[in-house]
């Protein structure tokens, strides 16, 4: 990297360092604070489960869009977050540069790319939902080309194309985003990551490390809230399972399996997270006036 202070990205998946890097690049100086890019960690009545930074990391950098939403699923999406990024822009010093840090990478390629503002109406007749089909079923009967890049379980992609469809009848598939940077100069994306048997050796220690140290008491605080639904559904990677272990009754001789559970679970978003990199990757290579791409 050379050494101007430019607005740098730190991504990469799940447990490979971002954190770390981010830290070590703020005290190097001349950043102003580090800015969320995970879609977990913007929930407030949540921490150890989504590995958002702890009381020691918050206090050496000032750390923006953090633990700020309560823990409702399906409130908050990559538009919201690009414009509470735009808004933070608006907010921060003219000469202020910031590190943006995650590893959800749908909520970073809204800063890049906007969807469009109108659609066209389509006048062809809509397709009815059949009785018992899953949002993905339908969205594979509307449009086979966009149900097939996304998986059947990623709900958010799914309502995506399912809302531009009734809205407008026009097909998902059809519908482009448009480059328009939420940044004004170029910017550095540095993508982090590790060797595939460090890498599963590092998620295993994670989620030891988390069920150890609070995990299961912060999903055992949602039970019985308002906010329950957050674990009994699925509201974040993993929560769905220490839910379901605790109110199994925290059986000693399930836990190596929910352990088992939850790094598969993670190692499927791993790939999920390089798969979607590797796309986003060669659409950014487009730009190379906008963005300086590094590997680390």
């Amino acid at each position: 990297m050379d050494n101007d202070k430019k607005i740098t990205l730190i991504l990469g998946p799940t447990a490979s360092g971002k954190t770390a890097l981010a830290l070590s690049l703020f005290r190097s100086g001349g950043f102003c604070g580090i800015v969320n890019a995970d879609a977990s960690q913007v929930y407030r009545q949540v921490s150890v489960g989504v590995a958002s930074p702890c009381e020691q990391e918050l206090a050496i950098a000032p750390h923006y869009l953090y633990s700020f939403l309560d823990c409702k699923i399906r409130t908050f999406n990559a538009a919201q977050y690009r414009s509470m990024v735009e808004d933070l822009f608006d907010q921060l010093a003219p000469d202020d540069v910031p590190l943006f840090c995650g590893g959800s990478l749908f909520y970073v390629k809204s800063l890049f790319f906007r969807l469009q503002d109108s659609l066209p109406v389509h006048d062809k007749k809509k397709v009815e939902r059949p009785i018992g089909f899953t949002d993905w079923e339908y969205l594979n009967l509307i449009d086979p080309v966009r149900s097939a890049s996304i998986h059947p379980h990623d709900s958010y992609r799914i309502e995506r194309a399912l809302t531009i469809y009734n809205s407008s009848g026009v097909l998902p598939s059809s519908v482009s985003p448009v480059f328009d940077p939420v940044f004004k100069e170029k910017v550095r994306i540095i993508w982090v990551d590790l060797p595939d048997e460090l890498l599963r050796k590092k998620i295993s220690m994670r989620i030891a490390s988390m069920l150890d140290n609070g995990w299961v008491t912060e999903v055992e605080n949602l039970i019985g809230s308002e906010f329950e639904s957050f674990a009994r559904d699925e509201g974040a990677l993993g929560y769905q399972d220490v839910y379901r272990w605790i109110v199994d009754g925290k059986q000693e001789n399930m836990r190596e399996q929910l352990i088992q559970t939850l790094e598969k679970k993670t190692w499927d978003y791993v790939r999920r997270q390089r798969k979607f990199w590797r796309s986003f990757k060669r659409t950014l290579e487009i730009y190379p006036e906008m963005v300086e791409l590094v590997n680390k």
